[in-house]
């Protein structure tokens, strides 16, 4: 009989558990917790977006760096995968702790990492109206790309480009005409044109200076440099004035300065020689670098301007004297010199200038000779030459690689970074053709 009371006993606490045994809620069965699934994301260029997927079903789009969630949550000890479904054109983009298994938490530790990486490609861009050498390219705050001038019939005219419609429009024509004139956006959107040959064939160069509004489409004038100035170069400094030095005509030897708010030149100290074919660079601490050119022969000397002083200092000298060369400044403070005459030949030596020294080092050689060439810094740091051929400067590997064939050979063309990171190349001189036609680089 007692053997028959204890059976009974787990029967009867079966019976109980049917009840509502261990459940606080009724019996109701309560749903599995949920997290959500994010992270950051980095290196998006402007106006680009990608798609990201997780576990083979949620997908996401963001145009913007930043956090990011996924709109779908995920069961508690379930897990996730987080893949790149598109990546934006002309990026890499890759994810790293992008797959695991949630653990009664959000996630946010995703991080996706998007890399600019052009693929060197040289595509057709809608033709000029006017052919083009010797001109002049600027972009303007809305994106567009401001022409100007050029030898013989283009002196007079200018044209804008549209990147989102590859076409072009005429822009108002100039006061003067010119040729191998300056072009420089100013601080408050304005574009400031100086000098130049007023014939539009370079053998007469002038004093003149005007100024483009992109939001009028109107030109005005900008007062008279003290000296003429062609082929030459001219820096926007960090107070907003600019810089013009040397160049054709009767100021090789002679430096000014713009002043926007005044609207007048004065003289910017006395530089130690004069100079043609030269390059000048404005440095991160805000002096001016100008290297090379000729006057007499080829120049290997270059020298520093400093607008606190409005005055100028040796720079060393370069390992090769260069003119008509380029120089770019690199994300590591260092300027980039390569290419141009040496010899009466086109030359391949490419060096670095670094401003913590103030002195000169060779960089390894570019692949092949380049003489009135353009470079252009893209926006992942890395240096775009075009002239007969096209090379890539990787700043980090201090390495050259030949990327892409131009549609056109070209000399006194212009490159232009535009803002979805292709590069707009217009014009120039093409097998001893003045060319209309432009190219984009991506």
């Amino acid at each position: 009989m007692l053997s028959m009371k204890f059976a009974a006993i787990p029967l009867l606490f079966v019976i109980a558990c049917l009840g509502g045994c261990g459940n606080d809620d009724g019996g109701t069965l309560r749903p599995s917790a949920t997290y959500t699934i994010g992270g950051q994301l980095s290196g998006l260029g402007s106006g680009a977006s990608v798609t990201l997927r997780n576990n083979g079903a949620d997908d996401l789009t963001l145009t913007a760096n930043g956090n990011f969630t996924f709109g779908v949550a995920i069961a508690d000890g379930s897990t996730y995968d987080v893949t790149v479904l598109a990546s934006p054109a002309g990026h890499g983009c890759t994810v790293t702790h992008g797959a695991g298994t949630v653990q009664s938490a959000n996630v946010s530790d995703v991080a996706v990492s998007c890399t600019l990486t052009p693929r060197g490609i040289f595509s057709p861009a809608a033709s000029l109206s006017t052919a083009r050498a010797g001109h002049s390219a600027t972009r303007v705050a809305d994106g567009k790309v401001l022409v100007v001038g050029g030898y013989g019939a283009a002196a007079v005219s200018a044209e804008l480009y549209d990147p989102g419609t590859n076409s072009w429009s005429p822009a108002a024509n100039l006061i003067t005409p010119r040729g191998y004139h300056s072009a420089t956006l100013l601080d408050n959107g304005l574009v400031l044109v100086a000098g130049g040959g007023n014939d539009g064939i370079g053998g007469f160069y002038t004093t003149s200076a005007e100024l483009y509004d992109p939001g009028n489409n109107t030109w005005s004038p900008a007062g008279n440099m003290i000296s003429s100035h062609g082929a030459h170069p001219a820096t926007l400094l960090q107070n907003g004035k600019v810089l013009v030095m040397g160049g054709q005509g009767g100021g090789a030897g002679f430096a000014e300065i713009y002043d926007p708010v005044t609207n007048a030149w004065s003289q910017a100290g006395t530089p130690a020689a004069a100079r043609v074919g030269h390059t000048a660079t404005l440095l991160a601490g805000g002096m001016v670098l100008v290297a090379g050119g000729w006057y007499g022969g080829p120049l290997v000397s270059a020298e520093l301007y400093d607008p606190h002083t409005n005055s100028w200092s040796p720079a060393g000298n370069l390992t090769l004297a260069h003119y008509d060369h380029t120089a770019s400044l690199l994300s590591t403070g260092k300027v980039l010199v390569a290419g141009g005459w040496y010899n009466a030949s086109a030359t391949a030596n490419a060096e670095l200038y670094d401003p913590g020294t103030n002195a000169w080092a060779p960089a390894t050689n570019m692949a092949t000779g380049l003489v009135l060439h353009s470079a252009t810094v893209l926006a992942d740091g890395r240096v775009l030459m075009v002239g007969g051929l096209a090379e890539i400067y990787d700043v980090d590997a201090g390495t050259w690689s030949m990327t892409g064939i131009p549609l056109v050979g070209r000399m006194y063309h212009t490159t232009t970074l535009l803002a979805d990171t292709k590069v707009l190349v217009v014009g120039g001189d093409g097998g001893g053709v003045v060319q209309e036609s432009a190219e984009l680089y991506w």
